[in-house]
């Protein structure tokens, strides 16, 4: 990032860079990209001038490329003074499959990890996901994507798992505005389809579950929700 993109989020309620690797080597073999100097530095600068309410972190998923580099990973957040680091696992077709054999040392690295956590520095992780990945947990009904949006390079897209899949593109941001792609015809046509039933495996099932149960029944508290 740039000074005046830096400027823009240094006001923001929290902002978590995606770097996943604390090395250089690593983060061009996971990325594609020799950036990793570059990322950092935009992550110091922004902790020189942000406001005290910005809440900065750095995320991390796990793949068997860089799963060497959790512990690492926990050190350099730290010495760059972040507020906290989230951990996740890499989604793909192979499932859990993708971490046969590092697996246990995956977890003992969190373990490990979750001990430096501090009152000023938070780790989360989310070593139970495997289980998800294990039962290959179906979406069916969807009430989630009417709390996410995600803006990625090439579109805007309903939900994290689904970014990047060009069937679910609303739209092209530099061509329509938010407002006019979030209430266009593909996403109406998302939501009557795949939104009410969505075949995918999500590590948002349970949630959609308690989402339906409250939403979809006549419950007491329906209007909160």
């Amino acid at each position: 990032m740039d000074d005046e993109a830096i400027e823009l989020i240094k006001d923001f309620e929290w902002v978590r860079f995606s770097v996943d690797a604390a090395s250089r080597e690593i983060y061009k073999k996971v990325k594609g990209l020799d950036a990793f100097e570059r990322s950092i530095e935009t992550i110091r600068k922004l902790m020189k001038v942000r406001s005290s309410n910005n809440v900065v972190g750095m995320g991390f998923i796990i793949c068997p490329d860089n799963h060497k580099e959790i512990k690492p990973f926990v050190n350099l957040s730290k010495e760059l003074g972040v507020d906290n680091v989230r951990f996740s696992l890499a989604l793909t077709p192979k499932g859990d499959k993708l971490f046969d054999g590092i697996w246990d040392d995956i977890v003992q690295q969190l373990n490990e990890a979750k001990s430096e956590e501090k009152n000023d520095f938070k780790i989360f992780s989310f070593d139970d996901r495997i289980y998800d990945l294990k039962q290959e947990i179906r979406g069916d009904y969807c009430g989630f994507h009417h709390l996410v949006g995600v803006i990625a390079p090439r579109g805007v897209y309903p939900c994290c798992r689904l970014k990047d899949d060009f069937k679910f593109n609303f739209g092209d941001l530099r061509k329509q505005s938010f407002k006019e792609i979030w209430h266009g015809e593909k996403r109406k046509k998302f939501i009557d389809t795949i939104g009410k039933k969505c075949p995918y495996e999500c590590w948002m099932a349970s949630k959609n579950r308690f989402i339906e149960y409250i939403m979809l029944d006549e419950k007491p508290h329906k209007e909160f929700i």
